[in-house]
């Protein structure tokens, strides 16, 4: 790679991902003017436990679900939204299937937010006090934005463990552009899946920095990051495989006294769950019991009978064919796997997981973009891709990979583009074809717009 690049980003990577957060926040704000909220879909779920909570000081959502922002707004080209009727609990309030966590992270902008509501209504203005209204939406998304740009200079500096800067940033900028990471981070930032890069990015990454420390305090801070990760979605458990497989290795070799080891995987376990109580007193609230099995599970799932091959291989949201970028990023797995043998397969194993669980559920992607579960993956993509990258880069085929990955990239931007604009059909099968077929309607709808602001 170019040495000067290499240096000058050394010096300047972390503005470059300040940069990166204000393109990101701009999107949201462009996006935001069009449709006319910053809040929608799944996202009023996440987003109800601090209106909620801050607003009506319960956990009661039976007035939030009608102040879903997209009842208000429904007139844009740009709106969609899946009906959803709420369902009612045993304790009698509105179900609330989420996790609390994402919630917690955006309390902060989500106070901030409310404060300067009160303020301007104190001189004059008379804007909403019930904890949808623009100020407020905008700020706490504003931090939702934060974090999950947070989590990319994490994925970053974990590629960097082993890769150059420059190879480093374009694996990481090429998983956020040419996955679906871009829409649930600029897009629609009010899912928790842009935040699982942060908490799943910090929990691999202390992880492995520590994978030879056997400490106390190497496990009780990795059960912290545990309790962290599964508050922003309770899938994310399943990253346990990784630590759990170096333990049970340790302990298989006795390297420490098997009543040490069995008491370091208690404190772990008890760390997790200290900081995971508040899902445990969200789930007695609303549910009446202490511990809820996930979104409503089997109800949702099928564990007998996975899509796996649909989930991977279909042109419906899936992992493999809507964004191809991930298959050309699992070719690093080869080379990565000559680095850390051991580690490389964890990661592997956590990956099989997370595609066994998310091809499990009965509608698979819904009419979600893309294969949004498995952005909580994103750090083992970029690393993989970063591993291919380094490999090709003193070839003749690292220029051509790099062309290639930016059709990739522009390919997924026409496809969410289209998303948004409603040119195709979010619960049926769409093939490349329909989505370059479409590029003369955006031309014609973008034409349309212009006049319309004349």
């Amino acid at each position: 790679m170019n040495k000067g690049f290499e240096d000058w980003l050394g010096q300047h990577d972390k503005k470059v991902f300040i940069i990166l957060f204000m393109i990101l926040f701009a999107g949201f704000l462009v996006r935001y003017a069009a449709v006319g909220y910053g809040i929608g879909s799944g996202g009023n779920y996440y987003y109800s436990y601090l209106a909620s909570v801050v607003i009506d000081h319960d956990l009661d959502f039976s007035n939030q679900v009608q102040q879903f922002p997209h009842l208000q707004y429904n007139k844009s080209m740009f709106h969609y939204e899946k009906q959803v009727v709420p369902t009612l609990t045993p304790t009698g309030k509105i179900s609330n299937e989420v996790a609390v966590g994402a919630a917690l992270f955006w309390l902060p902008f989500f106070l901030l937010g409310h404060a300067l509501v009160l303020v301007v209504n104190a001189v004059g203005a008379h804007l909403t006090t019930n904890g949808w209204s623009s100020i407020e939406q905008i700020i706490t998304m504003f931090g939702s934005i934060l974090y999950s740009t947070l989590g990319l200079y994490v994925v970053y500096t974990f590629a960097r463990t082993w890769y150059s800067r420059t190879i480093s940033l374009i694996a990481t900028l090429s998983i956020l552009f040419g996955f679906a990471t871009i829409h649930y981070v600029m897009v629609e930032p009010s899912y928790a899946h842009g935040l699982t890069i942060l908490t799943v990015g910090l929990f691999i990454t202390y992880f492995y920095r520590h994978s030879r420390d056997n400490s106390w305090k190497k496990w009780i801070t990795l059960g912290a990051l545990t309790g962290m990760m599964m508050l922003s979605r309770w899938q994310e458990g399943f990253f346990t495989i990784i630590p759990l497989a170096y333990y049970l290795y340790d302990f298989a070799q006795g390297k420490e006294k098997k009543v040490t080891f069995f008491l370091k995987g208690i404190m772990y376990v008890l760390s997790a769950l200290i900081v995971f109580i508040p899902q445990l007193i969200v789930w007695n609230s609303v549910y009446g019991v202490s511990y809820k099995l996930p979104q409503g599970v089997p109800l949702i799932f099928d564990f007998v009978h996975p899509l796996i091959s649909e989930f991977l291989f279909s042109f419906q949201h899936s992992l493999l064919i809507t964004t191809p970028i991930i298959l050309l990023s699992l070719f690093g797995l080869h080379y990565f796997r000559k680095k850390e043998p051991a580690f490389s397969m964890t990661l592997v194993l956590a990956l099989l997981i997370h595609v066994y669980v998310n091809s499990s559920l009965i509608e698979l992607g819904g009419n979600a973009f893309g294969a949004r579960r498995m952005i909580d993956s994103v750090i083992i993509f970029a690393v993989f891709l970063a591993a291919l990258l380094d490999r090709l880069q003193h070839t003749s085929w690292f220029i051509p990979t790099l062309c290639f990955i930016g059709v990739l990239i522009a390919y997924n931007l026409l496809y969410m583009l289209e998303y948004e604009l409603n040119l195709i059909n979010r619960l049926k099968p769409v093939y490349p074809a329909d989505v370059l077929g479409n590029i003369v309607r955006i031309v014609k709808t973008g034409l349309r717009l212009m006049n319309l602001s004349k």
